[in-house]
């Protein structure tokens, strides 16, 4: 698939590879156009091929900057929501600084876990486009159960109970980033952006150009801005994935806190 081939490269390169690609199919089709449609008949219709070429790509560039702006939303999205769970978690291993033992050990000890699994198993797992299975999901499930015990006193049952809440709203975010890590542009939107940048490129192949040079170096520079945007749309589509993505650094800060935390708490 061209997702994993351009996310398995480094940035710059994997750039330079669609730009290059879309220019070579256009010089490509320039070349089979030029042929096949003589300078004369292409001369004579160029007012009515301007005027068309004008229209759509009118139309096909705000149907680009959209597609670019919700990717790009949704590229936004994705980190927030992954700097939310990583908070959470972060709140609740902090809550549990008031709670008495074993009680507090046991919760901190599922934060800290959790975020740990995060970072080293599901992160990866996500940079390759799987799904990560469900362990996380069994070490944040198993938290709750911690929190009940008879010995907490109302102001540590407060505490419990805020805990309860945050560990809800974890689920909520966990489960929003699982889903934002496997969603993408759909097969049906790719195909309206990529028939309309045949399209476009189809008008820069049928005009009229008194030097073949220039006819050229147009071309190239329309298919370069087409390969450019679809490189923007490749590279934030799957905000988990190839080097311009979202990375594991709110959990990262936030297992710095839990260090950090546990070694001011008070021994019991």
């Amino acid at each position: 698939m061209i997702y994993d081939i351009v996310y398995a490269m480094d940035q710059w390169l994997a750039m330079v590879t669609v730009v290059g690609l879309t220019i070579a199919f256009a010089l490509a089709g320039l070349f089979v156009v030029t042929r096949l449609v003589p300078l004369s008949v292409r001369t004579e219709n160029q007012d009515g091929l301007g005027v068309a070429g004008a229209t759509v790509g009118v139309v096909y560039a705000v149907l680009l900057a959209f597609i670019a702006v919700a990717v790009w939303e949704a590229f936004e999205k994705a980190d927030d929501t992954a700097a939310l769970e990583a908070a959470l978690v972060g709140d609740i291993f902090r809550d549990a600084q008031l709670l008495p033992q074993p009680v507090r050990d046991a919760v901190t000890e599922g934060a800290r876990s959790y975020a740990d699994h995060v970072v080293t198993v599901e992160w990866p797992a996500m940079a390759t486009g799987a799904l990560p299975d469900r362990r996380g999901w069994e070490i944040l499930e198993a938290i709750p159960a911690k929190l009940v015990n008879d010995s907490l006193s109302p102001g540590q049952m407060l505490v419990a109970q805020e805990a309860f809440s945050q560990i809800n709203k974890v689920y909520d975010a966990r489960r929003n980033r699982l889903s934002q890590a496997s969603a993408g542009v759909q097969p049906l939107t790719w195909a309206v952006v990529l028939v309309g940048s045949l399209i476009s490129l189809g008008f820069c192949w049928l005009l009229s150009f008194p030097s073949p040079w220039l006819h050229v170096l147009a071309t190239s520079l329309v298919s370069g801005v087409l390969g450019m945007i679809l490189f923007l749309i490749i590279a934030f589509d799957y905000p988990f994935r190839g080097t311009v993505q979202i990375g594991p650094d709110a959990f990262v800060m936030v297992q710095g806190n839990m260090q950090r935390l546990s070694q001011a708490a008070p021994a019991s």
